[in-house]
């Protein structure tokens, strides 16, 4: 984008709602009053501003779009003389966040009584949760420790089986379904293969979770 002008006030508040509305396609949660601009050298660049008859922020499109930012003006001076000068500008954006009340337990299903919503600047923030929906299911993947900001992928869906459940297997033989019970060795969605063992005797089989501790095993 470039923004011309010899009005320094009337470019700079242009440039400012351009940059507001590039943070906010980015984070479409926000609003406007969330973003803030602040060009942290900006009696410099007015100084250097001085004397020229035409000036052209130039923006490009950068994948970072919080944090410092230099975007150069193109002037051009009453001489003719054409010159570059870097605007250093600071985006900031703040959000409600979930942050962790309390310790929550690698593998423990996640309540109301985990988070509470936290107004806080985005930095330093990959992915962080605003939507409570999201966490509707889920489980931790890991330990997540109190007053950390909890972020999406700290999270997964509740497997259907997790290891050291009991399930029910069943294995098809001939034109009999024989049943019976097992301990599962490892974690599982849906159409997941995973090893199961009899809980009468060491055998270890495979099988294919079609529910919740439910196995099927393959009768070929």
């Amino acid at each position: 984008m470039c923004v011309q002008g010899e009005d320094k006030k009337s470019a700079e508040i242009i440039l400012t709602e351009h940059l507001v509305s590039r943070v906010m396609q980015h984070y479409p949660y926000l609003v406007t009053n969330d973003v803030r601009i602040r060009i942290k050298n900006k009696e410099a660049v007015h100084t250097r501003l001085n004397g020229v008859t035409s000036f052209a922020w130039v923006v490009k499109n950068q994948r970072r779009v919080l944090g410092d930012i230099v975007i150069p003006i193109e002037v051009v001076r009453k001489s003719g003389q054409k010159d570059i000068v870097s605007v250093v500008v600071l985006i900031e954006a703040f959000s409600q966040f979930a942050r962790a009340k309390k310790n929550i337990l690698q593998g423990q299903a996640i309540d109301t009584n985990h988070w509470e919503m936290i107004y806080t600047s985005l930095s330093g923030k990959s992915n962080p949760v605003n939507d409570l929906t999201i966490l509707k299911g889920k489980e931790a993947r890991t330990l997540i420790p109190k007053g950390s900001f909890l972020m999406t992928d700290y999270f997964r869906d509740i497997p259907l089986v997790k290891q050291g459940n009991v399930v029910n297997i069943e294995l098809p033989k001939s034109q009999v379904l024989l049943s019976f019970k097992g301990i599962a060795l490892e974690d599982g969605e849906k159409g997941d293969i995973i090893q199961v063992r009899h809980v009468s005797y060491s055998k270890v089989l495979k099988g294919e979770i079609v529910g919740t501790n439910n196995i099927k095993i393959s009768s070929r």
